[in-house]
């Protein structure tokens, strides 16, 4: 077990379990051994005795983790779980496994914490409330199995006998159950459904006789049209034939006149371009003049560019040049700016020094007495303490005399009642020695009184003096706190005074500064280079003469003749173009008249044809009537047919529902058995069925063991009985429960008439039995028991039975704990575990 800042452990802390088999885990209350066993349970199920993680986080820290390795069935596990504090608070948890004498650990950790925590419990098979229910016997908790109600005393015994399998098996013939109802009420409400559309069938084998005789008597009448359609077409066949010629002879006359229109605009548009052709060719001398200005002008913009480009290079070496005077310059000004601030302050400071050496004067005068003032100021001091000292030896003897003189008056007041006795042998005293005792009192009491009043006058004078003395002291104390003050003024002009010479030093210094600036900004003496670069570049401008006004005229110019460049493409197109134009113009003239000749060849085709087919309007309108019959007559038969398919296929499809049905009826059978057998199932699984037999046949050896356990502990014969069932007050039937019956020599008592040692011991020897059964019982696997402060409540008879009753079951745990701060108790184990409280936290050492 490794832990850090858990509880009382500050600093990381281990405590190795390997070598321990009988151990006392020992340390004064409130030095951390319960926190062990927290630490234990946190990071196996994230649970301890505190209602939440705050409050078992070392106080001040943000941050603790628990490692607990412990072995299992051959292997070792490991759990590590960390909690963190704050803004960013995030926990974590990690459970890793390796086998034993292996080095690599294998990581077990789910996808988050609650996967994890699931993987942990079902490795150990053991949930917190039973572990702390058995071999975890925490402080104060030894009777949380006793105290339980029956149900969960019973719920816990079934964890122990891993009785929670038989609650998955009843949790799965339930659901199945449940399952096979739902199954059958869909199957019965399916076949509720296939009864009612099996309804419809003698009426749709009806409705197949009825369509079936519509659709012989179609056909026949389809027939007897056909025949006269046919007639009718072998009639129009020569009829196409000419009315095919007539369409093809307007086509071809349509296509000659659609020709010549194209031609003719053709011929259009040649005229005109050969008219444009002819214009451009005529201006050929002003383009080309036009041309010649526009190669002109752009010479002169060409060499005008050039030379703004030098200009522009000259001028950014001009630009850079003064730019460097100019920080030369003010670098130049701004040294002798700081030199006039130099000797500025030295001069102020050298003024300061010479008013100085005035004031030192004055306040070395004013110190003169400074000593006197201290020394008078102790002596108040001393003798004020004195004076209170004094005075509050008065008061406490004051006080003793006033208790005094009371108890005489009292005793005064006892002997005048004349039942007074001798102080000493107690008999009655006689009136002479109530004389004798009336003048001794009465003096003692004289005695006491004279030296309270003096006591009383003394401190009056002391409180006079008092007020005195701290006035006097008010005044020299704040006498004293000038004169500090007047020494811290001293103290800081001694010191302004060593710095004289440097001031007076800078005073000359920066004096010279300031002259050789000034001459230096006077002279422009300074940035030579740069100035040589500032000429060459002024000269360099002179020289090229740049005019921007002549460079934009040239370029406007040029701009005015940009269109003669477009004209001379112009002219010569017109050049390469005019005379194809005029050959063109030629053949399509004689094409056209081409065309002419040949439409009115076509145009007399047609007129004869359709003088021709003029007339045949009956035999179309009879043609045409014969074929709207036939369509319709087929269009009803295949009415008829689709109307036919469709009852076969609804009969077809009612076959199938009959028998889906039987298919249904027959499921239906089977699930309505295979529920009653669930049903027995769930009866049996459940707690009134074989995990009451189970727990009923383990109660006897679980009273073996804890009376087993009491024989050893208790000289009173306590003995546990558990009775599982009761009867009814309200019926016959019997009521599942898990009651503890506890007896001694005089009867039947309840538990909480016993006392806390006897109960103890009963819950102890429960609790042992409990953690017994499940070691050997359950599918978990128990090797440790811890007994956690449970001999604080036993006498010493009882504390004997306690370490008895630990020897005797020794050798059905593999390692016993008990945790104790009686001091005869841990000297009685073979090894112990001390824990000790210090500043830095708990620490562990095993003796």
């Amino acid at each position: 077990l490794k832990l850090r800042n858990f509880m009382s452990y500050r600093e990381e802390a281990s405590l190795d379990f390997t070598t321990l088999r009988v151990a006392c885990l020992a340390g004064d209350n409130g030095s951390g051994k319960s926190a062990l066993l927290d630490a234990i349970t946190w990071a196996i199920w994230g649970k301890t005795r505190a209602s939440n993680d705050r409050e078992v986080v070392a106080l001040g820290e943000l941050e603790m983790d628990v490692t607990f390795v412990f072995g299992l069935r051959e292997r070792e596990f490991r759990v590590f779980r960390r909690r963190t504090f704050g803004a960013r608070a995030k926990p974590s948890l990690e459970f890793d496994v390796r086998e034993v004498g292996a080095e690599a650990w294998v990581s077990l950790t789910g996808d988050d914490i609650r996967a994890t925590e699931h993987k942990i419990v079902e490795t150990l098979n053991l949930d917190y409330e039973t572990f702390v229910n058995s071999a975890f016997i925490l402080q104060g908790r030894a009777d949380t199995f006793t105290q339980k109600t029956p149900g969960e005393r019973k719920r816990i015994l079934g964890d122990i006998l891993n009785l929670g399998e038989y609650d998955e098996l009843e949790k799965l013939a339930r659901g199945e159950e449940r399952e096979l109802k739902q199954a059958l009420a869909r199957a019965r409400g399916e076949i509720d459904s296939l009864d009612r559309r099996l309804e419809e069938r003698p009426a749709r084998l009806v409705e197949l006789d009825t369509v079936s005789a519509r659709l012989n008597e179609a056909g026949a009448r389809l027939d007897l049209a056909r025949e006269l359609a046919r007639a009718l077409d072998a009639q129009w066949s020569g009829v196409e034939h000419d009315e095919r010629r007539l369409r093809e002879a307007r086509s071809r006359l349509e296509r000659e006149q659609l020709n010549l229109g194209g031609v003719e605009a053709r011929i259009q548009g040649l005229v005109i371009e050969r008219d444009r052709h002819g214009g451009v060719l005529a201006a050929q001398p002003e383009i080309e003049r036009g041309v010649a200005e526009h190669e002109r002008w752009r010479q002169i913009v060409a060499d005008c560019a050039v030379t703004l480009r030098l200009v522009q290079a000259q001028s950014a070496l001009r630009n850079a040049a003064d730019l460097e005077i100019r920080t030369a310059g003010n670098e130049l000004q701004r040294e002798r700016d700081r030199a006039a601030a130099r000797q500025q302050t030295a001069a102020e400071a050298l003024e300061r020094l010479a008013r100085a050496d005035a004031q030192l004067a004055v306040l070395q005068e004013k110190l003169v007495g400074a000593e006197d003032v201290r020394t008078r100021l102790a002596l108040s001091r001393q003798t004020l303490q004195d004076r209170q000292h004094e005075r509050s030896t008065l008061r406490a003897e004051n006080s003793q005399h006033r208790a005094r003189m009371d108890e005489i008056k009292a005793s005064m007041e006892l002997l005048q009642t004349g039942q007074a006795a001798c102080p000493t042998c107690r008999r009655p005293l006689t009136a002479e020695d109530r004389l004798h005792f009336t003048e001794l009192w009465t003096a003692e009491g004289t005695l006491f009184g004279d030296a309270y009043r003096s006591n009383r006058e003394r401190e009056k004078e002391l409180e006079r003096e008092l007020g005195l003395l701290t006035e006097d002291l008010q005044r020299l104390e704040a006498d004293d706190l000038e004169l500090a003050g007047l020494r811290g003024q001293l103290a800081q002009l001694v010191a302004g005074f060593s710095e004289r010479e440097r001031h007076a030093r800078d005073a000359v210094e920066s004096s010279a500064d300031i002259t050789r600036c000034d001459v230096m900004l006077t002279a422009r003496d300074y940035a030579h280079e740069a100035r040589g670069r500032l000429a060459a570049a002024d000269l360099a401008l002179a020289e090229l003469r740049y005019d921007p006004a002549a460079h934009e005229h040239a370029e406007e110019q040029e701009r005015v003749c940009q269109p003669f460049l477009l004209r001379k493409q112009e002219l010569e197109l017109a050049r390469s173009q005019h005379a194809a134009a005029i050959d063109l113009l030629t053949s399509l003239t004689s094409q056209r008249d081409e065309l002419k000749l040949a439409a009115a060849g076509h145009a007399e085709d047609v007129e004869e044809l359709a003088v021709k087919l003029a007339g045949i309007g009956d035999l179309r309108e009879r043609r045409a009537t014969a074929h709207d019959t036939v369509e319709a007559v087929d269009s009803e038969r295949t009415a008829y047919q689709q109307q036919f398919g469709a009852v076969e296929s609804v009969l077809k499809a009612l076959a199938e529902v009959e028998l889906q049905r039987d298919v249904l009826s027959e499921r239906a059978a089977v699930q309505a058995l295979d529920i009653g057998a669930l049903s027995e199932l769930v009866r049996a699984f459940g707690k009134d069925g074989i995990q009451a037999m189970i727990v009923e046949n383990i109660l006897p050896e679980l009273e073996d063991e804890a009376n087993k356990i009491l024989r050893r502990m208790s000289s009173s014969q306590l003995q546990v009985t558990f009775r599982s069932q009761r009867e009814a007050l309200s019926s016959d039937k019997s009521i599942e429960t898990l009651d503890i019956i506890i007896r001694d020599e005089y009867g039947e008592r309840p538990y909480a008439l016993y006392s806390g040692g006897e109960a103890f011991r009963v819950n102890f020897a429960v609790r042992v039995a409990l953690s017994k059964l499940l070691a050997r019982r359950a599918g978990a696997r128990i090797d440790v028991l811890v007994v956690d402060e449970g001999f604080g409540t036993q006498d010493s008879r009882g504390r004997d039975g306690l370490i008895e009753a630990l020897r005797s079951i020794e050798n059905d745990f593999a390692t016993i704990l008990v945790i104790t701060h009686i001091g005869e108790i841990r000297d009685l184990f073979p090894t112990r575990i001390d824990i000790v409280k210090t500043d830095r936290g708990s620490t562990i050492s095993v003796q």
